[in-house]
């Protein structure tokens, strides 16, 4: 419907909300002299940050730099019980695949 408000998602927080949520999250300034250190994309351009989504595990930005775009994902602020817990075993499933990945590799279960 034109002209219609836009309604928010369920669950979902305003710009207000994820504004104080996200505040001092990033140091653009600290950021952008890190990203000119490395030679990224947009050197010496004017850096901005925009939330976009955050979760459990990460808070995810969007990276403007003169014409480039770039996401940066860092944890939250505070972390929801568990989350430690499940990114640890999440992390030991992954380890146990690269380390048994060669000998995976070379079983095949079609005959």
């Amino acid at each position: 419907m034109a002209g219609a408000a836009a309604q928010p998602r369920p669950g979902s927080t305003t710009p207000e909300e994820d504004a104080e949520r996200t505040k001092g999250l990033i140091d653009e300034a600290l950021l952008a002299r890190w990203m000119d250190d490395r030679d990224l994309p947009g050197a010496g351009e004017p850096l901005e940050t925009t939330f976009i989504t955050g979760g459990a595990s990460n808070e995810l930005f969007d990276v403007r730099r003169g014409t480039h775009r770039m996401a940066l994902r860092r944890p939250p602020r505070i972390v929801p019980e568990g989350r430690n817990e499940t990114m640890e075993a999440f992390g030991a499933v992954v380890l146990s695949l690269a380390q048994n990945a060669a000998d995976l590799a070379g079983r095949s279960t079609l005959r």
